[in-house]
């Protein structure tokens, strides 16, 4: 099992698991879950949008997380337009998908934002994900 302890460490493995391609065409959301010790169980796209943006579900989320039996999770979705600042939207659904993983029981570990030329790590950069 590959192992995730980083925002490079999603970044790397988001690339190699879609199509990069893909990122510059519309906006995608998807889950990476882990065990304890952050090891990967897996990833699932929650949703894909449109050029700007995207639905998410937080029951599809926890439902998710909850099959998995994950004990955390990174959420990750692309911006097509290249912009790597997390919008207001990008910082309410990480609040509120930390609060529903927290009610479960999952640790929601990072929100990574990726371009086509790099990435953004809430984590990394300072911004509060916990409950």
């Amino acid at each position: 099992m590959e192992k995730i302890t980083t925002g490079e460490d999603v970044n790397q493995y988001i690339r190699e698991n879609i199509d990069s391609g893909l990122l510059n065409h519309k906006e995608f959301f998807w889950i990476i879950l882990l065990t304890r010790s952050n090891k990967v169980l897996g990833m699932k796209e929650i949703s894909s949008g449109k050029t700007h943006s995207t639905t998410i579900s937080f029951k599809e989320i926890a439902q998710t997380a909850i099959l998995a039996n994950a004990c955390g999770c990174v959420l990750v979705h692309n911006h097509p337009s290249g912009n790597l600042k997390p919008s207001d939207s990008d910082e309410s659904i990480t609040k509120q998908a930390g609060k529903v993983l927290h009610l479960i029981d999952v640790t929601l570990l990072d929100h990574v934002i990726v371009t086509e030329e790099s990435y953004y790590s809430f984590v990394q950069n300072n911004h509060i994900i916990s409950p």
